[in-house]
């Protein structure tokens, strides 16, 4: 006869009482709980990082292609200091009626340039002068105020070369500090003529604005007014 296994036989007498008494179930379940709970908690987590990732892998891939088609993602030098989302709320209306991407996140050649100027805002109707230099290929275009006196579909008017040259003419407004000025965070006035820039190269997008710069007397207030004006007589364009 084989000796009997004293271990085994409480493992099958707790069995089947547990089996047949509700209360030992009752004393167990909270035990199978958490023991659910945890193995649910894990698989979460292990799905979190799955998709953190995927997500970090995606990126790579996106930041490779674009570096191979000689891009990069956007990169913008300035933060919304308050002052963006008032204008830009006006400017994207005109330029959605010029057809006009978004110049944050259009995609230009590395040596690519694009800049947007903006006047008016307040009780003066919106203009801007639109330039693009794509490869060795420049263009501009002026951006009528629309009234309600404009002609429809007449908004827009192609601009002929400047007359000191494109590269004469965009030295000239370098110089005078497109590229540099710092902008304005000020926007306290409600009339008047203001100026927000818009310039990209290549993946580095900047905007910057001034407020009224004629009503002010600053050096970089001077500087703006002078670099419409270069704009304005260069291509012919009236006041």
């Amino acid at each position: 006869m084989w000796p009997m296994d004293l271990n085994a036989t409480k493992f099958v007498s707790d069995t089947y009482d547990k089996s047949v008494n509700p209360a030992v179930k009752r004393r167990s379940e909270p035990v199978i709980n958490l023991m659910m709970f945890r193995t649910q908690l894990c698989a979460a987590r292990i799905l979190l990082l799955s998709v953190s990732f995927l997500i970090l892998t995606a990126t790579k891939q996106m930041t490779t292609i674009l570096a191979a088609q000689g891009r990069e993602p956007v990169r913008s030098e300035v933060r919304d200091n308050g002052w963006e989302s008032v204008f830009f709320r006006e400017i994207n209306g005109r330029a959605q009626i010029a057809k006009l991407d978004s110049l944050r996140t259009t995609s230009l050649g590395e040596n690519d340039l694009e800049l947007r100027l903006w006047i008016g805002f307040g009780p003066t109707a919106l203009k801007g002068f639109v330039i693009k230099r794509h490869g060795a290929r420049w263009s501009a275009t002026y951006l009528k105020p629309i009234r309600r006196s404009s002609t429809p579909g007449d908004d827009q008017q192609a601009l002929n070369e400047p007359k000191s040259g494109w590269d004469g003419f965009w030295k000239h407004i370098a110089d005078h500090g497109i590229l540099t000025l710092p902008g304005s965070n000020e926007s306290n006035w409600t009339d008047g003529e203001s100026f927000v820039v818009e310039v990209k190269r290549g993946a580095i997008y900047r905007t910057y604005m001034y407020d009224n710069p004629q009503f002010r007397n600053s050096a970089e207030d001077r500087k703006i007014l002078e670099i419409v004006d270069i704009i304005r007589n260069e291509f012919g364009v009236a006041r």
